[in-house]
């Protein structure tokens, strides 16, 4: 699809050119938040995350599998320069800390029977423990360590406490 036809892109947001159905006005903001807080556009029925629909239009069609990787994690920042392509291991990387996470660092869990911390790691599908360590500072040191070494430009996450 020619997304150049039916949006205007201005600094990470999408306004309508066209009609494509009742409810779109001409020249207003397109998207709507989903209950993950990504935006969808509705074009002629068919839904669509605004973050693909802006990395289209400047980058062509993603290949089949490939996704589309918000750089700082902010699920609502659909700028350019925000934006790249990643496999879905590497999407994965690069997510936010887990709501139930309870030591305040990714990778990093208490681990009650020694009474120390453990540090582990994903790299395609296989879990990689890092390590016992004595503080939560310490195991989060070996887990930036291994993330670096691992996830390379997906390491993103480790920046995000």
């Amino acid at each position: 699809m020619n997304w150049h036809n039916i949006f205007q892109y201005t600094d990470g947001k999408l306004y309508w050119k066209i009609k494509v159905s009742k409810k779109v006005v001409i020249g207003t903001e397109a998207g709507t938040p989903n209950h993950n807080g990504y935006l969808r556009v509705s074009v002629y029925n068919k839904r669509f995350y605004v973050h693909r629909v802006i990395y289209e239009m400047f980058h062509g069609p993603l290949p089949k599998g490939a996704e589309v990787d918000h750089v700082n994690g902010v699920r609502s920042d659909n700028k350019i320069e925000n934006l790249r392509k990643a496999s879905s291991n590497e999407n994965k990387w690069n997510r936010s800390k887990s709501s139930n996470n309870t030591s305040g660092y990714i990778g990093v869990h208490y681990f009650k029977r020694t009474g120390q911390y453990t540090a582990t790691i994903w790299q395609y599908r296989k879990r990689k423990y890092l390590g016992y360590f004595p503080t939560a500072e310490d195991a989060y040191n070996a887990r930036l360590t291994a993330e670096k070494a691992y996830h390379k430009v997906f390491a993103q996450s480790a920046c995000r406490v």
